[in-house]
């Protein structure tokens, strides 16, 4: 038998089935934790871009814990057998409100309409963020 190397359409058609293999397999809120994160990576790209501050060490470091949030639901998700508590999903929702917010925010910077109300949510999230931060160091 004849050995023949993978084009990069077969290339393209292997990652694409087993990108829609792991979406499937995922359950629901691991699906919207990882439809955020992809949206903050490239709102976070496009203002880095426009900010014409691309630099691949933050991009590096920003890969890093998000990579690092997917252990955290690792984790949860191994733990809950023992507690009997959905805390996958829990962990999950909590990661997603702060990506959703800071998909929010990106999108604000760069020049996305955004409500008031949500402005003055953001705004009330930051301060508090600012106390914590101050409280904690």
């Amino acid at each position: 038998m004849e050995h023949e190397d993978l084009g990069i359409e077969e290339w393209a058609k292997w990652i694409g089935a087993t990108a829609a293999a792991v979406w499937a397999w995922l359950p629901g809120p691991e699906q919207l934790l990882l439809l955020l994160q992809t949206a903050d990576i490239l709102t976070g790209v496009m203002l880095a871009w426009k900010r014409k501050r691309v630099a691949s060490g933050a991009m590096t470091k920003g890969l890093w814990a998000k990579a690092g949030i997917w252990v955290m639901v690792g984790l949860a998700g191994s733990m809950e057998g023992q507690l009997g508590v959905p805390l996958a999903a829990s962990v999950c929702a909590w990661y997603a409100v702060k990506e959703a917010i800071s998909v929010v925010e990106n999108a604000a910077r760069l020049g996305a309409p955004v409500p008031p109300p949500m402005r003055r949510a953001l705004a009330a999230l930051r301060e508090k963020e600012k106390k914590e931060d101050v409280r904690g160091s």
